[in-house]
């Protein structure tokens, strides 16, 4: 007989995991184009270098910036072309740009007095406003994808579903996001609860090396995450 709180971690990972989210069908239909959508303003800028950074024409609107912005930053990261010095200049360049663009203020100024505005605008670094945004990919395994991310991936597709993702789809997501770090916790701990399963009669030092060893592994793990 089953309790009232019984719950398996199995069962509901085959709930969600690989699943298509029952809400984004719903959404789409919702998203579907009306007469009464017209695209962004066309604006006349004395600079398109942030513009051209971002590979974007100058009336795209935010939604297209924010969503640009993630597929480049995410192609020139450091950490995906540690050999490519180039790819780092351009991902501090297009980092700036969306801190410019991604802001309507500083984008008014920024079309209005060009690059000499953005001169005297505070920015962060491009790889700390990056995380800070979307988190960091070495991390995913840990805590998953933010919030922010998985938004500009429901929508990347269609900017007119920007609109329409729904707080059904975004709990489905987050659903998912913690059964998969669930089970991703469970792999990294099923070797320590077996080495203490099998050694359970064995003598003490057995179990120790097991242990020890799995321990270092982990330790190895946390070392390379802050560097």
């Amino acid at each position: 007989e089953w309790k009232e709180n019984w719950y398996s971690l199995k069962e509901e990972a085959e709930e969600v995991v690989g699943k298509e989210n029952p809400f984004k069908a719903a959404t789409a239909a919702a998203a579907a184009p009306k007469t009464s959508e017209v695209p962004g303003e066309k604006r006349e800028v004395m600079d398109r270098e942030l513009y051209d950074a971002l590979e974007i024409s100058t009336d795209a609107t935010q939604d297209e910036i924010r969503r640009q912005y993630y597929r480049l930053a995410r192609k020139y990261h450091p950490d995906k072309n540690r050999e490519d010095p180039e790819a780092k200049v351009k991902f501090q360049k297009v980092g700036e740009a969306y801190q410019v663009l991604g802001d309507e203020e500083r984008r008014a100024q920024y079309d209005k007095f060009g690059s000499a505005a953005a001169q005297d605008m505070p920015l962060i670094d491009s790889s700390l406003f990056f995380m800070m945004l979307f988190g960091s990919e070495e991390l995913e395994p840990y805590i998953g994808k933010l919030k922010m991310a998985m938004f500009v991936e429901m929508v990347d597709k269609d900017a007119k579903q920007a609109e329409n993702v729904s707080e059904e789809m975004f709990a489905f997501e987050q659903r998912k996001r913690e059964v998969q770090l669930a089970l991703s916790l469970c792999d990294r701990i099923e070797p320590f609860v077996e080495a203490i399963a099998k050694n359970e009669n064995a003598e003490g030092a057995a179990m120790s090396n097991e242990v020890a060893e799995w321990k270092s592994k982990m330790r190895l793990e946390a070392e390379k995450l802050c560097r």
